[in-house]
């Protein structure tokens, strides 16, 4: 009897499954928690589960077309959500390693649905995307746009829509179309995924989540030809971009009606989502590695300096965004033995920020750095001038909006003296006749030495940004070294030639002067401390109302005004006239060093909630200030008070 009653709790003991806690590394559980068909081969915690409540996971490993079909019925008091996401993730992930054809239809429902659960949802059928689930399914749908952009490239390369059919038998049709802050159809000639791609190079990677897929974007067709032909990299564009697909209401022969649209993630990372806006997934960095990597000119440094006539040909100011008549243009001028690769680290770090890349646009000048300071000065002065006027001759000249420089090493001095005006100093520096008693100049050589002795400021220049400015000489250009290379520099022929022609005329040059210098000395001999080139500019005064900032290395040994940079010594750097200086722990590269970047990321901040306040924009232009450096202890920053002018 007694045995009779225990043999069925027996049987239903064995029923049971031992339960059981384990202690694990909290770190392994996260990383287990988090896989998905993004990131792996398998569905995500929450599709498993889901498959499991409708008792269909043994179904999905066996035959995962009639789980999907399964999958698609509604069922009664089940979370239409949860199934619709669970749909959505294996659709995505049966299409990984499919053929071609079914590939498309499965991507093609995973989108339909992705898209509808998150812009279309109903009270009880949306997801928000940044909700719990909401994230994933944002993945899926960009993981879907991603698969049909590889299987269909001409939706970035052409106009012309395109028709495609679902798994479920939904039928879309995908019309490339513009929008707020967008490309034209077409407006590429190649691309890259920045999903399957990386880079090694850049210290820094800035990229950010959101709705879409980030490309890298070749361009090939832009809307001013001739600004393309005379300031557009001439290797070719490369552009951040966001592809994103919106799926529209069905036609009456019930085909869904969509707009492909390739955002411009330099002008925004938002779109608009009905009433709302909607982060983009942006990548920045990517498409400035594929720039430096992709340019078969490679870096010009040692030919600009050792040979500047060769540079020539290739000399500018290059757009390295298409030009935007909205944003501040920022103009990176390179030093001695450099070219604008020099400015990679600061370039990349400035995009990274958003309030910085949509409102500046990126402008790099290009230049032998080998040739006479003066001759540079002209040369800088003459071409942004010109560039002022190719890309948008209203707004710079009759509107007058400005512009932001920032240079490095020789660059400052470049840079500082676009903002400074001549008289006859310069050239009593040199000379005891005036111009006009020089004979025997062509023409040509006559404008030349004009535009290389006499100047005036360049009126657009809002404020200038100086970095490691040798201003008063570097000790390096004395070195054996510096010696050695100042002879290896062969200066160009029109130059010599003018030079030559001033120099014979008897009484036009101080001939003690003659002993001791060239007319027109090469950029190292130019940089000598006592330089009659650089005594002559530091002796200029500026154009008011127009800020100056340094930032200035001193190794990190906190020397004071006895520090150096290593190249440059401090009372080379320092401007008494400038309205802030920062002293980073950085030799000569300032424009490298992670706090030499943030102070100019501070700067043009600064610069952007001036501009908001004075034209007083909507918004709160206090959202724009960034912190400066001595405000987190990282480095020193001495503000004056007041903007100075020198003498």
């Amino acid at each position: 009897m007694i045995r009779t009653k225990i043999l069925p709790l027996l049987l239903l003991a064995s029923c049971g499954t031992a339960v059981s806690v384990h202690e694990v590394d909290a770190r392994h559980k996260l990383a287990f928690d988090r896989l998905n068909a993004l990131n792996a081969t398998v569905p995500s915690r929450k599709t498993v589960t889901v498959l499991r409540e409708m008792d269909l996971n043994l179904t999905w490993r066996k035959d995962p077309f009639t789980a999907l079909r399964q999958l698609r019925k509604d069922v009664h008091d089940f979370s239409p959500v949860a199934r619709d996401a669970a749909l959505i993730e294996l659709l995505v992930l049966q299409a990984e390693g499919s053929w071609p054809k079914l590939q498309d239809q499965l991507y093609v429902s995973a989108l339909i649905r992705a898209h509808d659960l998150i812009f279309r949802g109903t009270d009880q059928r949306h997801l928000h995307p940044d909700g719990d689930g909401g994230i994933l399914v944002r993945g899926l749908y960009n993981a879907s746009v991603a698969g049909l952009l590889k299987r269909h490239p001409q939706l970035c390369q052409s106009q012309r829509p395109l028709e495609l059919r679902g798994w479920f038998g939904e039928r879309i049709r995908v019309t490339p179309s513009t929008g707020e802050n967008s490309w034209n159809p077409g407006s590429l000639k190649q691309f890259w995924l920045c999903r399957e791609y990386t880079q090694n190079g850049l210290k820094n990677t800035h990229s950010g989540n959101g709705f879409g897929v980030a490309l890298v974007g070749m361009r090939k067709k832009f809307e001013d030809p001739a600004l393309e032909a005379l300031h557009y990299p001439r290797f070719g564009m490369y552009q951040p971009a966001t592809a994103i697909v919106h799926v529209g209401d069905a036609d009456a022969d019930g085909v869904r009606q969509s707009e492909f649209i390739l955002y411009n993630t330099l002008e925004s990372s938002q779109f608009s989502l009905d009433k709302s806006r909607a982060p983009l997934a942006w990548d920045t960095t990517l498409p400035l590695a594929f720039s430096i990597y992709k340019n078969p000119t490679g870096d010009t440094s040692t030919t600009g300096l050792f040979r500047p006539e060769e540079i020539e040909l290739i000399e500018g100011i290059y757009l390295l965004e298409p030009y935007s008549p909205r944003k501040i243009p920022l103009l990176f001028v390179h030093g001695l033995w450099s070219s604008p690769l020099t400015w990679r680290e600061a370039i990349n770090d400035l995009r990274g920020d958003p309030w910085i890349r949509e409102n500046f646009q990126f402008w790099a000048y290009l230049y032998p750095s080998g040739n006479p300071l003066l001759f540079n000065i002209a040369s800088l002065r003459k071409r942004l001038r010109k560039t002022l006027d190719d890309v948008d001759r209203e707004r710079f000249q009759e509107k007058g909006d400005g512009i932001v420089l920032i240079g490095h090493s020789m660059g400052s001095i470049l840079s500082r003296a676009m903002i400074q005006e001549s008289g006859d100093s310069v050239w009593n520096t040199f000379f005891k006749r005036s111009i006009s008693q020089i004979e025997d100049l062509t023409e040509e050589e006559r404008k030349l030495v004009m535009e290389t002795f006499f100047f005036k400021p360049i009126e657009q220049i809002e404020r200038v940004i100086l970095c490691s400015g040798p201003f008063r000489g570097s000790v390096d250009s004395l070195a054996w070294y510096g010696r050695l290379g100042s002879k290896l520099i062969s200066l160009p022929r029109q130059i010599l030639r003018a030079e030559q022609k001033i120099k014979v005329r008897k009484g036009s040059y101080d001939q003690e002067d003659i002993e001791r210098y060239p007319t027109l000395q090469n950029s190292i001999e130019g940089l000598e401390p006592g330089s009659p080139t650089l005594m002559a500019l530091d002796k200029l005064g500026h154009k008011k109302g127009v800020p100056i900032h340094t930032i200035i290395g001193d190794r990190g040994k906190g020397d004071g005004e006895a520090s150096s940079d290593g190249i440059v010594p401090y009372w080379s750097s320092h401007l008494e006239t400038a309205l802030s200086e920062a002293v980073v722990p950085s030799g000569h590269s300032v424009q490298f060093h992670p706090l030499g970047i943030l102070e100019m990321r501070r700067i043009l901040r600064l610069h952007l909630h001036e501009l908001w306040k004075k034209k007083n924009l909507p918004g709160n232009p206090d959202a724009i200030r960034s912190p400066s450096l001595d405000d987190k202890g990282r480095a020193e920053n001495k503000t004056n008070t007041e903007n100075k002018t020198s003498p």
